[in-house]
Parts: structure tokens; sequence; C-alpha cells
């Protein structure tokens, strides 16, 4: 077992040639600096540190590149392919060919999900994490309808319509009706005018040995426009739960802000 103390490996160029050692070497000449250009590869080295069951390694080839593993040990191996000027094997980490040979389902997934992310601009790094979370989520619950569903590939729904169709679902449950006003209200409209009659209706009140309960309309109670007067029903809005009078009353406090 290698030990992941900080070490370093560092290879020979594969692009260098050999030398005899029987030729006599030139007088040296001082050579000129040149000046480093950008994505030119260095001489290959990697460096490996490990914490606990995961390794951090650092491979420099164009640039640093840096990996996180818990099942590699940063070993150089060698890639199966030959470099196209020296002819000799390419070399690499373990952890860089097996990231290679298996990053195509993570391109696929990055490709799926890039005309239906939520991601939103944030300054918060975890704003960006959770989104992409949701993104993966939706992903996921995806594949695992197409297998339960065993839908045919050629008649399969879209992503996009099933993200749809999930957050239509979503809001029919759980969500609230909304205004289509713009901006800033300075003077919100409370609940029970912004639904409306799609969720409120009136019913009877429950039944008491043999008798329905009766409460004070509130209209009539807290009215503002006219003369108040205590005046006792029994009928009650399904979702405010308070007594009103069919008619009017109910009308006014589903409608009027000030009744």
């Amino acid at each position: 077992m290698p030990k992941f103390d900080g070490s370093k490996i560092r290879l020979d160029n594969p692009s260098a040639s050999d030398t005899n050692e029987d030729e006599v070497a030139a007088p040296a000449r001082p050579e000129k600096r040149r000046k480093k250009r950008k994505g030119r590869k260095t001489d290959l080295f990697i460096q490996r540190e490990k914490a606990g069951k995961i390794g951090a390694f650092k491979w420099n080839d164009r640039r640093a590149v840096h990996l996180l593993s818990t099942i590699h040990k940063g070993e150089i191996v060698e890639t199966g392919k030959i470099h196209h000027r020296t002819k000799k094997p390419i070399l690499k980490p373990d952890v860089v060919v097996d990231y290679t040979q298996n990053m195509r389902l993570v391109d696929k997934s990055d490709c799926q999900l890039s005309s239906v992310e939520c991601l939103r601009k944030s300054v918060k790094w975890y704003h960006k994490f959770f989104f992409h979370l949701i993104d993966v989520s939706m992903l996921n619950a995806y594949n695992i309808w197409l297998i339960r569903k065993d839908i045919d590939p050629t008649k399969k729904p879209k992503l996009r319509e099933f993200i749809y169709n999930v957050a239509y679902q979503l809001l029919e449950k759980y969500g609230q009706p909304t205004t289509n006003i713009k901006g800033r209200r300075h003077n919100p409209l409370p609940d029970r005018i912004i639904e409306g009659y799609s969720r409120h209706y009136p019913i009877h009140t429950e039944m008491v040995n043999g008798q329905r309960q009766r409460k004070e309309c509130y209209v009539c109670n807290h009215t503002t426009k006219r003369p108040k007067k205590r005046t006792r029903v029994n009928i009650i809005c399904n979702e405010c739960k308070i007594g009103l009078c069919v008619g009017d009353c109910f009308r006014g406090y589903h409608t009027l802000k000030n009744f």
C-alpha cells in the first residue's frame, strides 16, 4: 500500500528523446529563457494526500488537475494509447484513467439537465448546490419512472414534460391562488377575496343533539356600511369556518375588503 504523505512522483517527458552515453557532449550554450506558454505540457508528476478513506490527487498535465477518490491509490498506469511522436505508451494516474472511461453518463446527465435546470444566479454557494440537487433528483425520478412504467422508448415523454407535470401536481395540492397584479402591493387583499368562490362555499353547521349549531353572522356583527345587528345562522363558510347569512353577507365577505 502506498503512503499518502504528500509524496510526489515525477515522470520523464514522453516527448524527450534518448541520448547515447558514448557520444561526446557538445559544449553547453547559454539557454535563452522561454516564456511558458499557456496550455503547454510540463513534466508529468502526481502529488498524493490522504485523510481517512478519501485520497486527494493533484496531477499536472496541461494544467493542474485535482481529484478526490476513495478507491484509487494514485498509481501511474498505461492508458493503452501510444504517443504519436515518441511512440511510447502514454502514462496517467489510475484515477484519471477511470474518470475518463466512466464520465460519459455524467456528461449525458449534464446535457439532459442543461435545458431544464432551475439554477438561478446567487452569490451564496449553497443556493446553487441546493438547486442542482433538485435538478438531479428530478432526473433520477424521471429515469425511475420510465423503468417502472416500462414505457416504449419511442413514445416516452421528454424530461421537460415530466418536470412540468410534477410541478403542476404539486401546485394543485399545495399551491395557493395568486393574482396577476405585478409589482409591490401596498394594500394586499385578504385570502378570502383572492381565492373567491373557487374554494369558499356555504355549508351547514354540525348537528348536536338533533339540532344544528347556530353561529352569529360575522358580516352583520362587524359591518361598517350599515347598522350592526346580531343574526344567528346555521350556515358557515367551509374554509373560513365563520357564520354568514346566505346571500349578501356571504357574497360581500368574499368580494369586498370593507363590507
